[in-house]
Parts: structure tokens; C-alpha cells; sequence
């Protein structure tokens, strides 16, 4: 394998005639990161592994493996099989007639490597994938998690620089699903190289990443490790998309720096909410944000998650609930209905309740985030 630290992203753009699919997509990713794309289909997350994989050519920009430059739009585009990446497709693409050893093996062949060399490299990727006794079924006689082994197993044993998965775990049941994602985070740690892995289920980002690129039609739209992403949505698209299901327009009524934290009052259609805002250099534009929208009377959005809202009473932010709708989840119930004003509200509170009854409701200030209405 040859030596690799970090491959640079700048400025990558890729279109079809008038419709961009990226636009200014800037990433750099370090050697042994886990580095994942996440948003909704159609966002561009597998255009931009396409691209990075030189599977498609890109419009403008420029990617650099280390210093060397692999592609610019213009005049240099290193072919996909010199680049030294590996590529695992949703599919698994496994030949049905090879054997799971001929499978594995096949790439090495191609590169007329030694055949000792070659047993030796399969019997270690068979062993990395813990498919051990399986090398002489083929793919037919194998479970979905399994094929999928393989594929990662074909992928790992050309010793790429860099590994990139394109939803890997998408065909597989719930169950599956989740033993593969701790399957995937193991095989990570062994290997310790650098990987880009596409998904669309926040799940599997939050689980794997060491740094997570959420992404909307093409465009970034925030870059961060799984807590930022999760408790610090620099948007409200990121906000939704990570599960803050409530949301609340409004206006500001007074914004106020308390030391060490920022104190936000909002009014969402006559009721008047608190929100809290660290006062720290990650939260600096944020708040920048929000006195701009308040000394120019623009609307904002609220944010917060169901199971955020919480059945304990505080000094503000309390609310009586007309619930309509109890959902059982297991370990807790999701209620949906309606604050004293109308707004609907979704919420997990700890005192069990039915529909038709009433139930008061808290919402944490430093959990109820507020967003410009633009940005939605």
C-alpha cells in the first residue's frame, strides 16, 4: 500500500448541462479517519464518492491524494485503478460463479501477483471479515451480512489507501443492519485507514463517524464530529434531518448575554419560550445570527426533539398538552398533541398518559435551538 495522510477536496463541482449536482464541496480527510456522507437521496452523496473514486469525471475543482493532484476538470484525471482506492457498491457486485476465495482473489489476479502471495492475502482477509470455512461457498449459498463481508474482504486485500462505501448496509434487515455497523466500526479500528462511507441513516452516521459531512442538492451544509452534528445543527435543515422533529415559528422578544451564556425569549404564536445559548467562539455566529434577525424583526424557527420534552416542571418553558395520539415505543411512549394555543408538539414525558387527557409539559431552554426562518 502506498503511503497516504489525507485527501484534500477543493472546490469540487460536477453538473449535467444547467443542473449541478455538486456545488463547492471542500473536504479534507486524514489518514485512519472515518469520514461520512450523510443527507437524503438525491443529495449528491454518491456523485461526490463517484467522483472522488474517478468513476465520474468532475466539472471544476481539484482532488489531491497527499500533494499530488488526481483530478481537476481540465487536463488531469488519473484513472480509477491507479488512484490506489478501494470501492464497496451497495449491490456487493460479487461474481455469482466464483467461489468466496475466487471472488476475494480476483483483483489480485489481475494485478499477476505471486499465487503464493495471493492464498496468503486471501486467507488474511477471509480471517478480517470472520468468514473463516466459507471460502469454498458460493456467493448464492451466503446471507446477505455475509456477501457483504466479502465485498469488503475483495475490497480490503488490494491494501487500498483509501476505502469508500457506498450505502453498504442498505439491502440488509434492521437486526443485520446493526450487527454489521458494529462489524464495519471493528474491521475499521483493525485496518486504521482512512474511510468515506455514504448513508442516509442518521443512525449508522452517529455510530461510525469520526467527522460526518451532511449534505443538501449538492451542497454542504454542515461539517462536524457526531456531538456537534447532533446537539449543534448549524441549520434548521441539519436540525430536522437529525431529528428535531418539533418546530415552532416565531419572533424574538429580547435577547440578553448572561456571562457565560446567552439568553434568547421568544414568542411562537402568544406563548412565550426561553432559549439558551452557550456563549463560546462554536456559538459566536450563531448568536451574531439571531441579533441581526432581532433588531431587523425577522422570523426565526424553534427546534426541539420529542424525547427532549420531558414531563418535569422548571421555571420556565411549562406548558399544559391536550394529547391526541400515544405511540408505544418500548422503553418509552411518544404522545402527539397540542399546547395551550394550538401549536402541535410531539414529546416522550416520563408520566405515562392516554389520549384525551392533559399533561404538562417542559421544555429545556438549552435544548430548544433557534434558527432564521431562512435557513429552513
Amino acid at each position: 500500500m502506498r503511503e497516504f495522510n489525507k485527501l484534500t477536496i477543493k472546490n469540487l463541482n460536477k453538473s449535467y448541462e444547467d443542473f449541478e449536482v455538486l456545488k463547492d464541496f471542500n473536504l479534507t480527510v486524514e489518514n485512519g479517519e472515518f469520514v461520512t456522507f450523510l443527507g437524503p437521496s438525491g443529495c449528491g452523496k454518491s456523485t461526490a464518492l463517484n467522483c472522488i473514486c474517478g468513476l465520474i469525471p468532475i466539472t471544476g475543482g481539484e482532488i489531491f491524494a497527499d500533494d499530488e493532484c488526481i483530478e481537476n476538470g481540465i487536463d488531469i484525471s488519473i484513472p480509477p485503478e491507479k488512484r490506489g482506492f478501494g470501492m464497496v457498491f451497495q449491490n456487493y457486485a460479487l461474481f455469482p460463479h466464483l467461489t468466496i476465495a475466487q471472488n476475494i482473489a480476483f483483483g489480485l489476479q489481475i494485478k499477476k501477483m505471486d499465487k503464493k502471495e495471493i492464498g496468503k492475502r486471501v486467507i488474511q482477509a477471509i480471517a478480517l471479515v470472520h468468514l473463516e470455512g466459507q471460502e469454498n461457498k458460493y456467493p448464492g449459498q451466503l446471507s446477505g451480512g455475509q456477501q457483504q463481508r466479502v465485498a469488503i474482504a475483495r475490497c480490503a486485500v488490494m491494501e487500498p489507501r483509501l476505502l469508500m462505501l457506498d450505502e453498504p448496509l442498505s439491502n440488509l434487515d434492521a437486526k443485520l443492519r446493526v450487527e454489521m455497523r458494529y462489524e464495519l466500526k471493528a474491521l475499521h479500528e483493525r485496518l486504521q485507514i482512512a474511510t468515506i462511507y455514504v448513508t442516509h441513516d442518521q443512525q449508522e452516521a452517529l455510530a461510525l463517524s469520526d467527522k460526518i459531512v451532511v449534505m443538501k442538492r449538492g451542497k454542504v451544509q454542515q461539517i462536524g464530529t457526531p456531538q456537534q452534528i447532533f446537539s449543534n445543527p448549524s441549520n434548521l435543515f441539519v436540525a430536522d434531518f437529525m431529528g428535531f422533529k418539533n418546530q415552532w415559528g416565531g419572533k424574538i422578544e429580547k435577547i440578553v448575554e448572561n456571562g457565560d451564556k446567552v439568553d434568547v425569549t421568544v414568542n411562537v404564536n402568544g406563548l412565550t419560550m426561553l432559549s439558551i445559548i452557550a456563549n463560546n467562539k462554536e456559538e459566536t455566529g450563531r448568536i451574531l445570527t439571531l441579533k441581526h434577525a432581532f433588531e431587523n424583526s425577522k422570523e426565526i424557527v424553534t427546534a426541539i426533539r420529542p424525547e427532549d420534552i420531558t414531563s418535569a416542571d422548571g421555571p420556565n418553558n411549562c406548558f399544559d398538552c391536550n394529547v391526541r395520539i400515544v405511540e408505544y415505543l418500548g422503553k418509552t411512549s411518544e404522545i402527539s398533541g397540542s399546547l395551550q394555543n394550538g401549536l402541535k408538539v410531539d414529546a416522550r414525558p416520563e408520566h405515562l398518559t392516554s389520549s384525551g387527557e392533559s399533561t404538562r409539559l417542559y421544555i429545556p431552554a438549552d435544548k430548544l435551538l433557534v434558527f432564521m426562518k431562512e435557513e429552513g
